[in-house]
């Protein structure tokens, strides 16, 4: 699926930016569109998503053991980091932070003041395949989850937080066998007999 995105932005007085204390000023985006020649940018897909973490070895950690990302090549990168990748495509790029090479990464991707969650980020979403075996680890490793089935699509989901406090979502083909029953919203009415009382997030 493509998406074309299209700028609608009102051009601003010679050496000025609209800019307010939360971003970009919403009048930037209330003019009429300018139409120009070979002005469109097509959306291809989802490229990666970056973290910034404190705890880059437990967040790797993770990644690879509970999601089932895999460690790949990473360029030369003056701070320190990984790369995930599934189906051969790094879809996670780590970045260490409050480490000694600090200044290089404030350097490339700027500065951040240190915290935790996702901000205004509601979760990061993995489409992916075998879901009773995805459980099963789960309930082995002790990790807490939270279960949905979107109505209508009847897609399963599982909801995580990851050590950063990043909610990541694992989403399944309604063909897939999921072990819980839903009430009318589509919310989880009775925990799978197979997890354990005592979880870990």
């Amino acid at each position: 699926m493509t998406f074309n995105v299209f700028l609608k932005a009102k051009r601003p007085p010679a050496g000025t930016l609209p800019i307010r204390p939360g971003g970009i000023s919403r009048s930037a985006f209330s003019a009429p569109p300018r139409r120009h020649a070979g002005d469109r940018m097509q959306v291809q897909h989802l490229d990666h998503f970056t973290l910034r973490t404190q705890r880059l070895a437990q967040t790797r950690d993770f990644y690879e053991q509970v999601i089932g990302l895999q460690p790949g090549p990473r360029p030369a990168f003056a701070f320190a980091g990984a790369w995930l990748y599934a189906q051969g495509m790094p879809l996670l790029h780590l970045a260490a932070a409050g480490v000694r090479d600090g200044d290089a990464l404030a350097r490339y991707l700027g500065t951040r003041p240190a915290s935790d969650g996702a901000g205004c980020v509601d979760h990061i979403s993995f489409r992916c395949k075998g879901l009773p075996a995805f459980e099963r680890r789960l309930a082995d490793m002790g990790v807490a989850c939270e279960r949905r089935t979107v109505p209508s699509l009847q897609q399963h989901q599982l909801f995580l937080v990851d050590p950063n406090g990043v909610r990541i979502e694992c989403i399944f083909d309604s063909s897939e066998a999921a072990s819980w029953t839903i009430d009318a919203e589509g919310v989880a009415t009775a925990r799978p007999s197979n997890d354990r009382d005592e979880a870990r997030t």
